[in-house]
């Protein structure tokens, strides 16, 4: 005996339902809710058929359907919107925090950082050890000015002119609490025929960089 129109569309009415329910289920799972998406847009169809072909009789399943389809296709699409917020403001801290990290170590951060402490560069000292060598060192006095403790690396250059660098720099590394003093000693061991150049250099902090986590 030939089946009833109105029997395979209530069939199809529950499809609809079943497939909603699915959809809702599994609507607010990141990445999952992608299929989740999908199926509830054929559980719609399947209810809107199931509602246009069976004007003449009970519409509850169909119409049960339908509104469980469109909570779900809601929920994907603020769930898919509240995720990408998410991940695009994680996204963002991220390139904060590596920037920041970056801006700790490439020296962007110097003309700061000079302001937390007090650095002296003494004047390149000399001593004939009678025997031909001179002996060279240049004193710094470092002082931590600010309120919380410090660990910095800073880069001195000599420059034989006001853009000519003499020679390598020289590296201080210090681990300072507030209000604490250094001395430490640079531009030892210079080659003795670019002595006399070095005493009459001048000597710039080019570089500090925050060494703390």
């Amino acid at each position: 005996m030939k089946e009833k129109k109105p029997e395979r569309l209530k069939v199809l009415s529950i499809i609809a339902i079943v497939l909603g329910a699915v959809a809702l289920v599994s609507s607010w799972m990141p990445f999952v809710n992608n299929g989740s998406f999908v199926i509830a847009i054929i559980s719609l169809l399947f209810g809107i058929v199931g509602l246009i072909f069976n004007l003449k009789n009970k519409k509850l399943l169909s119409l049960i359907a339908i509104i469980i389809s469109v909570i779900s296709i809601a929920i994907v699409i603020v769930t898919q919107e509240s995720y990408s917020s998410a991940l695009d403001s994680a996204s963002k801290e991220a390139d904060k925090s590596i920037k920041k990290s970056n801006d700790k170590t490439n020296g962007n951060n110097t003309s700061k950082y000079l302001k937390n402490v007090d650095v002296d560069l003494g004047q390149l000292q000399t001593n004939d050890d009678g025997y031909g060598n001179i002996d060279t060192k240049m004193n710094v006095n470092i002082k931590n000015t600010s309120s919380k403790k410090i660990n910095y690396s800073f880069t001195v250059q000599a420059y034989s002119s006001s853009t000519t660098k003499l020679g390598d720099p020289e590296y201080i590394d210090v681990e300072l609490n507030p209000n604490e003093s250094i001395q430490k000693t640079i531009f030892e061991y210079l080659p003795q025929d670019k002595v006399q150049s070095y005493k009459d250099a001048t000597y710039k902090i080019t570089k500090v960089q925050d060494n703390s986590y």
